[in-house]
């Protein structure tokens, strides 16, 4: 379903995605852990959720976090 619509006499177009239960996150510090980011985004006080899992390589900088629930994003 596509909308179209105008913005500031710009016509853009609005398509709904499908809900994704990831989310990529870089800028970690070098000795981040897999148990910190965890913790860190299953932390109610920093609006996250349950975590279904944490792809991450230890020193890169990136790790991939999969959630339960969209909701958790």
């Amino acid at each position: 379903m596509t909308e179209e619509r105008s913005l500031d006499s710009v016509k853009v177009s609005i398509e709904r995605v499908p809900v994704c239960t990831s989310i990529l996150v870089s800028g970690l510090p070098e000795d981040a852990t897999h148990d910190a980011i965890l913790l860190y985004f299953e932390s109610k006080r920093n609006s996250g959720g349950p975590v279904e899992g944490v792809e991450f390589v230890p020193k890169s900088g990136r790790a991939v976090v999969v959630f339960q629930d969209p909701g958790g994003l």
